[in-house]
């Protein structure tokens, strides 16, 4: 069984490939400009998303409605209006965050394939900024941490806290107590990531990865990169089926179409005002990614390596 995790990482959530995402707001809607020049489509989103329940402060969190699919889902979630001086006032709403945003980002899946085993969401430092939260963000992180946690494990989704400056995320990294956020490792295991973490500290630890860790971002897997070659190269669904059938390993498959897709290329008319791509063009087109993803690796003690 696949189990929740919670993430840290130092990044721009608005770049991040996920199911949905924390978007703060107030009870009355209204955002900071910080969001919307960065996503300029998120102005217009958030005044047609309406809701009396979370105008009136029953509701705490709100998707936006008509947003693009396949892009991740903003999630309006309201900080209490008038400040607060306490940090748990915040962990109802992080709950909710979590709630309406695993609901919502199952019923977008459908049956597609995904690409991670169980939806991600993703939440900024939620409620530092203003109303004395800044005075609070230690506290803050605390219950951010163990309220996503706790929500994640009863819906079954992961959560990001996606985080922008070095210092929050290092008082984060010290947050995320040993006792409740490694358990899935033993003895041996914690050790080992401890020793890890030591050569990470001085800069020695270089990481190898497949290239499937770029499939978290949203690129093909070489089986449907080499689909989609053969539809541009022009292969019949008959074509590409056998080809994918042939036994070929994928360099052999890439190669064949290479052929192929220069003869459609050579074949073109040479009036035609935008010529097809090349076959290399068309590569580089395949993969272009405009989000990072978070790679997880099969196997929960694996997992536990990535929070």
């Amino acid at each position: 069984m696949t189990k929740s995790h919670v993430y840290v990482i130092l990044g721009d959530i608005t770049h991040l490939k996920c199911d949905a995402w924390m978007l703060p707001s107030d009870s009355k809607s209204s955002v900071t400009r910080v969001w919307t020049d960065e996503i300029p489509e998120l102005a217009d989103a958030v005044s047609q998303t309406t809701s009396d329940l979370y105008t009136s402060g029953k509701l705490f969190a709100l998707a936006l409605d008509g947003w693009p699919p396949g892009t991740p889902l903003p999630i309006m979630t309201a900080v209490p209006l008038n400040g607060f001086t306490n940090a748990a006032e915040l962990a109802p709403r992080v709950a909710e965050f979590v709630r309406v945003g695993a609901r919502e980002a199952k019923a977008r899946r459908g049956g597609s394939t995904a690409t991670r085993p169980i939806p991600l969401l993703a939440m900024p430092l939620f409620g530092a900024s203003g109303g004395g939260g800044h005075l609070l963000k230690g506290d803050i992180l605390d219950v951010i941490l163990d309220q996503a946690r706790l929500t994640a494990t009863e819906e079954g989704v992961d959560v990001v806290l996606v985080l922008r400056d070095e210092r929050t995320f290092a008082l984060a990294q010290v947050k995320r107590k040993p006792s409740k956020y490694w358990e899935a490792l033993d003895r041996g295991l914690l050790k080992k990531a401890q020793e890890l973490a030591e050569i990470a500290k001085t800069g020695r630890l270089v990481p190898f990865m497949g290239a499937g860790t770029s499939v978290s971002a949203g690129a093909p897997t070489w089986a449907n990169l080499i689909k989609l070659l053969a539809q541009s190269a022009g292969l019949s669904d008959t074509e590409i089926t056998e080809l994918l059938a042939s036994g070929m390993d994928a360099l052999d498959q890439a190669a064949y179409l290479r052929a192929r897709h220069e003869t459609r290329l050579a074949e073109a008319p040479s009036e035609e005002r935008t010529p097809p791509m090349t076959f290399n063009e068309e590569i580089a087109r395949l993969v272009n990614l405009t989000r990072y993803g978070l790679a997880v690796v099969p196997g929960d003690v694996v997992n536990a390596f990535d929070r």
